[in-house]
């Protein structure tokens, strides 16, 4: 009971103090993907960070969030089953607003 006490003190001491790396971006990317043409939204699309293994999912509203990304030029991914993928090219330092919209067209 002690040695699990004394982990769970040292895991949260570990949180608590948890610091930022210099050079990593905590830049944070939100956005909507829908149907090109409606205003359907699209759950489940995979947005990823092409070369990173940062990635996530819409959800039921077609809205994501991804956090961590990297510094500078980027490639944004979006894909999902029977629509066409589409890639943007993004730069941390000029999205203003942090926010972006996607249309997606069906196959």
């Amino acid at each position: 009971m002690r040695n699990a006490i004394f982990i769970l003190v040292f895991l949260i001491g570990q949180t608590a103090f948890a610091h930022h790396e210099p050079g990593k971006s905590t830049r944070t990317l939100t956005g909507k993907v829908n149907e090109a043409g409606t205003t359907e939204t699209l759950s489940g699309v995979k947005v990823s960070i092409k070369g990173t293994s940062l990635f996530t999912f819409t959800d039921k509203e077609g809205n994501f969030i991804l956090d961590n990304l990297p510094e500078g030029n980027f490639e944004i991914e979006f894909s999902l089953v029977s629509f066409s993928t589409e890639k943007l090219q993004l730069d941390t330092l000029e999205i203003s607003d942090n926010k972006i919209d996607v249309s997606l067209n069906p196959r």
